[in-house]
């Protein structure tokens, strides 16, 4: 390919990051990280000279020093607090936006790479959250991120209004008709560290916003959280291994940068085989997982009821925010004709589960569109939804409007965003009870976030 004005989408997650690039009227997703996945984690490494370190090789030099190092850090967008680390014997403060610029330059990078001939792409759709305001801080750091990055053409889409268009285009690319004018979908989106619900109704060729938003401030489920439930019922199997990673005591070990080297490894390494093992049951025939943890090879045993028993009060709490939701925005439960599952972490079988025991039990029509939409052979990756849609914005048939918000509605039910998980060391073993419900703790191709 030569050097053209195709356009780069772009879906800033949580957790994890995705990227597509519209070649003619076909969306590609764009080989992200060295594990040839078409996503990449959201993290950064400032090192002692000022580099910054984006993805894969910042979590590989997280165990150098793990003071220099953040992840989830989208969750923070709206503070004015940054990252202060040390650099060249002086303490400096690295803004969000520099952060975030930073990421999206790997994604333009790698993209005019694949699909560019290393020609520069200019053109870029960012995704951001639906609770977003337009002007407020979290929607300008995204906006002034992108330019920074070297786009000079961005534009902002909505995530579930993405997500919807990229289903849309499935449709179309299948002969099918769309739904029409005036018609409803729910978008159930279960990613990294949030659930955002979205009501959106169908305006032409266009969306416009009905309600969003979690009640009571957000609604913390997703990918780390599935993993801090895993982690409380490792600590309960598996003692002897969480208490070596548990941090020292003894002053002269907190001082040795090997033995502080070591501890970070296995840490990194723990965190990785949980996750693994979450990841496993994304697959519906899998019933447990029996394998030996990484530190003393001691076998962890994780049944599908058990990692289900500790994630339903998780699930049940969306499912129920899905029924605020609707009953806030005084949509009845007909007038949906579609959900919308959105995110790495639907990969999980009990998430469809709820959502059709949620659509009988309110008497619903709605069809759920997971990995197939409608009667097409065409699978769709949920976690890539949002980006593939990104990269379809502007592809909108003649006469198309811009995308329209009804951007009172989502200030009236905007929630506060949960706060942002801290990056702290792991926690004491708990004790041999039911693992609290919260507190934190990472997908193309990977099954969940």
């Amino acid at each position: 390919m030569t050097a053209s004005t195709s356009t780069l989408g772009i879906d800033f997650g949580t957790c994890r990051s995705s990227a597509a690039v519209l070649i003619g009227s076909e969306p590609h997703s764009v080989v992200l990280s060295s594990e040839q996945t078409h996503d990449m984690p959201t993290s950064i490494y400032v090192d002692p000279a000022g580099k910054i370190l984006v993805g894969e090789e910042a979590a590989g030099a997280r165990i150098r020093d793990s003071t220099r190092y953040r992840d989830k850090f989208k969750l923070s967008l709206g503070s004015d607090r940054g990252v202060s680390v040390a650099v060249g014997g002086a303490n400096r403060t690295y803004g969000w936006v520099e952060l975030v610029a930073e990421v999206l330059r790997r994604c333009r990078v790698r993209a005019e790479t694949q699909f560019n001939n290393g020609h520069a792409l200019t053109d870029v759709i960012l995704t951001v959250p639906a609770l977003y305001v337009d002007g407020g801080p979290e929607w300008t750091v995204m906006l002034q991120a992108a330019r920074a990055a070297g786009f000079t053409s961005v534009q902002i889409a909505r995530e579930p209004h993405a997500a919807a268009i990229y289903y849309d285009h499935v449709l179309r690319r299948a002969g099918m008709a769309l739904d029409p004018e005036g018609q409803i979908t729910l978008v159930y989106d279960l990613g990294g560290g949030t659930f955002d619900p979205t009501l959106i109704r169908r305006r032409v060729h266009s969306y416009e916003l009905v309600g969003a938003g979690a009640y009571d401030g957000g609604v913390k489920c997703g990918g780390i959280w599935f993993d801090e439930q895993i982690r409380g019922d490792f600590a309960r199997k598996c003692p002897e291994t969480w208490e070596r990673l548990r941090p020292s005591q003894d002053r002269a070990a907190v001082r040795d940068e090997g033995f502080a080297r070591r501890r970070a490894k296995d840490v990194r390494d723990l965190e990785a085989f949980l996750i693994t093992v979450k990841h496993r049951f994304a697959s519906p025939d899998v019933s447990e997982v029996n394998e030996p943890e990484p530190i003393n090879g001691r076998d962890y045993r994780l049944t599908r009821a058990e990692f289900y028993t500790l994630i339903e009060p998780l699930l049940d709490r969306t499912i129920d925010c899905c029924r605020v939701l609707v009953q806030r925005a005084s949509v009845a439960w007909r007038d949906i004709a579609r959900i919308i599952m959105v995110g790495g972490s639907c990969h999980i079988p009990l998430v469809r589960d709820k959502l059709e025991a949620l659509v009988r039990s309110e008497g619903a029509r709605a069809e759920i569109c997971w990995q197939r939409i409608g009667q097409t052979d065409r699978l769709v990756d949920p976690h890539l939804a949002v980006s593939l849609g990104a990269a379809l914005v502007r592809e909108r048939p003649a006469g198309d409007p811009p995308e329209r918000v009804a951007r009172d509605v989502a200030a009236a039910v905007q929630p506060p965003r949960p706060p942002a998980p801290r990056p702290a060391p792991l926690p004491a073993p708990p004790a041999p009870r039911p693992a609290p419900l919260l507190t934190p703790g990472r997908n193309h191709r990977r099954p969940c976030c």
